[in-house]
């Protein structure tokens, strides 16, 4: 009878030591309890309305504020968690704005050029990839600060971090990286593309009319543009080539382009020696 009370008793104090434990434990607020962080964080927010996606844009604001409220009003790690909160919704609000443009949609198609049978408002229209691309690595920068407060507060705050499920606040950049790439691939295109045109009307409007001492002047203007446009295709290709692009259509315009230089340098040498 004894050692059955005793055991009683000894069941008893575990009892209540569990459950002063359990209640020790931080009840974290979740800002987040209806809303799905998973999918907010991918491009799969391209298939919502822009209505939708600005009814989040709302929502996410709303989130961002209070977090900055109870950031203000605690300390120590609880301030913490707060600052993580309130900077991921500020990368979310970014994300959902950028991938609202029409370049999103873009790349997510996917971008290609037939440079034979491109107009110059095509090669606009890729040109205006440049401004996305610098949208995106804004985007990028508060992706990898997000990152760096939940990196911050898992070495501070070590085994106490689960409790307040910080990980799920962690953005993978390495898709964000790849649509950058795509961009600058893009706008790297849309250059080409303006060269292109360029190349083709100095080419067309290239007009010798005497080979007399007269002409020497026009010809150091065009082989002076010349110049030009070749130095601005090598530039080109060579960027290209950094993000493994095709650069063919490229590579035919700027052996035309070196073929008419060294034509004219030839001519001027031989009038200037005359």
């Amino acid at each position: 009878m004894a050692s059955q009370t005793k055991l009683f008793f000894f069941l008893l104090v575990l009892a209540i030591l569990l459950s002063a434990c359990i209640e020790s434990k931080p009840k974290v607020e979740n800002l987040w309890v209806d809303m799905n962080i998973e999918f907010l964080k991918t491009p799969s927010t391209l298939k919502l309305s822009v209505y939708e996606q600005n009814q989040l844009i709302a929502k996410i604001s709303e989130l961002e504020k209070k977090a900055l409220q109870r950031e203000e009003s605690s300390a120590g790690v609880d301030a913490s968690y707060w600052r993580v909160n309130a900077e991921f919704a500020k990368f979310l609000k970014k994300k959902l704005d950028v991938l609202q443009s029409r370049q999103a949609w873009q790349l997510f198609k996917g971008v290609s050029l037939d440079i034979n049978a491109a107009s110059k408002t095509d090669c606009n229209r890729l040109l205006a990839f440049e401004q996305f691309s610098e949208q995106l690595s804004e985007l990028l920068e508060l992706a990898q600060k997000t990152n760096l407060l939940v990196n911050g507060f898992v070495r501070s705050y070590g085994s106490r971090a689960g409790d307040y499920n910080i990980e799920r606040f962690r953005i993978d950049t390495q898709s964000l990286t790849e649509l950058i790439r795509k961009a600058k691939i893009a706008t790297l295109l849309g250059k080409e593309c303006m060269l292109y045109f360029t190349s083709k009307e100095f080419l067309k409007e290239l007009a010798i009319k005497s080979v007399d001492c007269n002409s020497l002047m026009g010809l150091s203007r065009s082989i002076s543009e010349a110049e030009k446009l070749a130095n601005d295709a090598k530039a080109l290709l060579n960027e290209l080539a950094t993000y493994d692009a095709d650069i063919k259509p490229l590579l035919v315009d700027y052996s035309k382009i070196k073929n008419t230089l060294n034509e004219l340098k030839t001519l001027y040498e031989d009038i200037n020696s005359c």
